[in-house]
């Protein structure tokens, strides 16, 4: 069966002298394909390839990727210390305290102006950066979706599980409909022969007789779910069928539906209490199948 689940998780550490570089990707439940991406400025030109290639093993679901990285080696940093801005800023400085030096002496240093916001600040030298580190960060992003996919293909597994149990019940519950079909319709003919005998002794002349006997044909035939019970097998074979496809998540869930409708119809034409407890057993297990199936890809 090529049921995978759309709830994954990977994470991947990779750690070296110069960076510490983190992965993590994370898969929930979603009608369709949607993309999160969150990294530092210089990783977000991989976003592009990074979604494609998820495309390729992930149809279904909210992917979320982030990228973390701890940078250690000093020669991929800057210092950057605009001299024409820190010029004019010390020169004005200088004059706005002359008239002020023999009263209170004040001597300038650097420490005082590098604490200024703006006049200094530390960059990264992106291109070294990504020379170094494009390849790791693409091996454990891949590393990461693997793992991940692992996770959506066990829990598939254990879904698929669920599936075929809830499947056979479906067939069981239809099985024991149709043995007792025969007895069923006897059931409903001779409840209907009572009541046609007990209204013919409350009304000896029955008023419009025909329409009597046309309705009661009416109701013999809504209470016939042999149509609804053939839809049903139909409709789990199809279920099965498309169990070996892949992605299949929306297709099971409007197989689900049709499943639900034809169950409520059956229920709802059934007459007489008998078997009752076999029909609400076939719409919990239909319930069961629509609850795993909004979590298959």
């Amino acid at each position: 069966m090529a049921v995978y689940s759309m709830t994954g998780y990977g994470y991947v550490r990779r750690e070296s002298p110069d960076a510490i570089v983190e992965v993590e990707v994370r898969t929930v439940n979603h009608r369709y394909f949607a993309w999160h991406f969150q990294a530092p400025a210089e990783w977000t030109f991989l976003e592009f390839p990074l979604q494609k290639r998820t495309l390729e093993v992930i149809r279904r679901g909210d992917v979320k990727v982030s990228v973390r990285a701890r940078y250690q080696n000093p020669a991929w940093l800057e210092l950057q210390l605009p001299e024409p801005v820190l010029q004019a800023v010390l020169e004005k400085l200088q004059a706005l305290l002359q008239p002020w030096q023999a009263l209170w002496p004040t001597h300038l240093n650097v420490d005082g102006l590098l604490r200024l916001p703006g006049l200094s600040g530390w960059t990264l030298r992106v291109e070294q950066v990504q020379a170094a580190l494009t390849p790791v960060v693409q091996e454990a992003f891949e590393s990461a979706l693997q793992e991940a996919c692992q996770f959506r293909r066990q829990e598939g597994a254990r879904i698929a599980a669920v599936l075929d149990r809830e499947l056979g019940v479906v067939v069981q519950v239809l099985d024991t409909l149709e043995e007792v079909w025969p007895e069923y319709q006897s059931q409903v003919r001779e409840t209907w022969r009572r009541r046609i005998e007990q209204w013919f002794q409350t009304w000896p002349a029955v008023p419009e007789s025909d329409r009597l006997w046309s309705e009661v044909a009416l109701s013999l035939q809504k209470a016939d779910v042999r149509e609804e019970i053939d839809r049903l097998r139909f409709h789990v074979q199809a279920f099965r069928e498309a169990l070996l496809e892949w992605p299949c998540g929306r297709r099971l869930d409007f197989i689900v539906q049709e499943l639900h409708r034809e169950a409520t119809t059956l229920a709802a034409k059934w007459q007489g209490p008998v078997h009752l407890d076999r029909l609400l057993q076939l719409k919990t297990a239909i319930d069961h199948l629509r609850e795993q199936v909004q979590n298959v890809e």
